[in-house]
């Protein structure tokens, strides 16, 4: 609840739950907090308990979860939709989260 208070990184949680396949580099979500990287980082894991890239790596795979469970959808189109580069990667993330 901290992190979505917070003006910085509140700003950066929107910006993960409304566009989860925008670029998920750490230099872009400074920017969106209008932070350097490394304050960026260290702010966001003290406020939610995890680093960014594991924040929005385990949203986009909740998301991919439950779209597989209600939707006839491929996990080359999910891969796409949520920002990886390839089904491959898609894959080897959601099994890695999801294991």
């Amino acid at each position: 609840m901290r992190a979505r208070k917070d003006e910085r990184i509140g700003r950066v949680l929107e910006a993960i739950h409304h566009h989860p396949g925008n670029d998920g580099d750490l230099g872009r979500l400074a920017q969106v907090a209008t932070m350097p990287r490394s304050s960026f980082s260290s702010r966001f894991t003290a406020l939610t308990g995890e680093a960014p890239i594991a924040y929005l790596t385990r949203w986009r795979m909740n998301i991919a979860a439950s779209r597989l469970r209600e939707e006839d959808i491929t996990a080359a189109r999910l891969a796409s939709e949520l920002g990886y580069q390839s089904e491959a990667a898609f894959n080897r993330a959601f099994t890695r989260i999801n294991d």
